[in-house]
């Protein structure tokens, strides 16, 4: 039985390159936004988001009848994934055929965004992301330990961008390190508007310490 496994690493492109894919063939999911994790169901193991109230929503199916499917084509671990979710009475993700006007419904009810799958390619097979939120490469300029806040400025023009709350991540950087932060936005003066630390995986928010 499967224990342990990796979030899918993602690449993610402009909101302009989402909003222009169409019915091409692609696998378009709704990108969650909660904490990563498997579940295990009656007759299998589903990989998902816990919400924050708790809700798991699965996004694919990793093993089936006891055996390991994640080098299954997306395709198969999609009807998987709907086997599961349809006798266990758990949530799945929104999907289309049509990559822009699931993202541009997603978008008009708050969601994150959405993802772009190979039919063909197996669960650790890198997809593309379309999210509301952007990223930026950021340098730390100074940390408070006591808050886990860190002053950030951008790691190319040096222009300042804010303040980025680590938490309990502050300290596993330093002064001078580069961080991926995420953000809805700048703001007139250039700040990132609701940032945080990218949470594409658990160590993508650090680029270099």
């Amino acid at each position: 039985m499967i224990t342990t496994i990796e979030h899918p690493r993602k690449i993610v492109v402009p909101l302009a390159v989402g909003l222009a894919w169409g019915n091409d063939g692609a696998i378009y999911e709704e990108k969650v936004n909660g904490e990563f994790c498997i579940r295990d169901a009656r007759g299998g193991v589903l990989a998902g988001e816990k919400m924050p109230d708790g809700e798991f929503i699965a996004f694919d199916c990793v093993e089936m009848a006891g055996q390991d499917v994640r080098n299954e084509p997306t395709i198969e671990r999609v009807r998987m994934r709907f086997e599961l979710c349809r006798a266990n009475g758990i949530g799945e993700v929104q999907s289309s055929p049509h990559g822009g006007n699931l993202l541009a419904r997603v978008l008009a009810i708050g969601g994150e965004g959405i993802v772009r799958k190979d039919p063909n390619g197996g669960y650790s097979q890198t997809m593309t992301a379309c999210k509301r939120i952007q990223t930026w490469n950021c340098r730390v300029v100074s940390l408070n330990l006591a808050t886990g806040g860190a002053i950030i400025a951008d790691a190319v023009s040096g222009e300042a961008r804010g303040m980025c709350p680590l938490r309990n991540r502050v300290g596993q950087c330093r002064v001078g390190s580069l961080i991926k932060v995420e953000g809805e936005n700048l703001s007139a003066k250039g700040l990132i508007l609701k940032p945080r630390p990218c949470k594409d995986s658990e160590t993508s928010w650090l680029v270099k310490f």
